[in-house]
């Protein structure tokens, strides 16, 4: 294929963008969020519906993946005081603390600054703190913003991340080396 000169009056308005787009920044990258950020968010939406045909696991897969990658959340362990995670089925609607903390949410959920069981550290010398997480003055010697929870720090799209990369990189390594005994093979 031949080549436009550039001094060729055709040229002028590419080779002008192309001048532009060299000089500019390049654009601010696409805001959707990841498949795996869309289905962590979805599992911790649906922790609590164990009742659910569909979705009688999703509690026991969220679980799982927390201890076993030492993960808690999508983002962090903030993310489940945005969801009602504890099932109706294990509320007493006849308790006023209840009530008075489903009616105090616009959607009339039960949100708690709480997480669940499985976001706990085993290996934190204090006992597992998993309640009022944002209240110093529900447990003894505590101070939510300056101390180091006993909670996993990462949150799960994070622990995923690593671990897929980390399996790619090995099955990268494996690929080559087989590639490379071959191409050596005459």
């Amino acid at each position: 294929m031949d080549k436009m000169p550039v001094d060729s009056p055709a040229c002028w308005p590419v080779c002008g963008l192309e001048g532009v787009s060299a000089s500019s920044p390049p654009p601010p990258p696409p805001t959707l969020p990841s498949p795996t950020q869309v289905g962590l968010r979805n599992g911790i939406r649906f922790y609590r519906d164990t009742d659910v045909p569909g979705r009688c696991f999703q509690k026991e897969t969220i679980d799982r993946l927390q201890m076993e990658l030492r993960c808690c959340g999508n983002s962090n362990f903030r993310d489940w005081f945005e969801v009602q995670w504890i099932s109706n089925r294990y509320l007493d609607f006849t308790s006023k603390d209840v009530k008075d903390r489903i009616r105090s949410n616009v959607d009339g959920r039960y949100l708690v600054d709480g997480v669940p069981f499985s976001c706990c550290n085993p290996a934190s010398p204090r006992p597992c703190l998993q309640y009022h997480l944002l209240d110093n003055n529900a447990h003894y010697n505590y101070e939510h913003q300056s101390e180091e929870l006993n909670l996993y720090g990462r949150g799960c799209r994070q622990a995923l991340v690593s671990y897929y990369m980390g399996m790619m990189n090995t099955i990268g390594l494996g690929v080559l080396s087989i590639i490379l005994v071959q191409v050596g093979d005459p």
